[in-house]
């Protein structure tokens, strides 16, 4: 069986994201859940460079770095 993917739930503050296209930025805070309605739960996640939050369904997959 695969290792278990690293997903939003787990996102927590100071963790390092990296995105799709490439770019780091840093988790600012615990993201905040709210219910979509067609009834999935969506994540917000913030970062401390103060751009745009994102938002991902919950139990994505992030690249995810926690630095020690």
């Amino acid at each position: 069986m695969a290792s278990s993917p690293r997903v939003a739930a787990t996102v927590r503050s100071g963790d390092i994201v990296r995105l799709d296209d490439g770019t780091v930025r840093i988790v600012h805070g615990t993201p905040s859940s709210t219910a979509s309605a067609i009834g999935g739960l969506t994540l917000t996640i913030r970062f401390t460079d103060g751009g745009t939050p994102l938002r991902i369904s919950a139990g994505a997959e992030l690249d995810v770095e926690r630095p020690e």
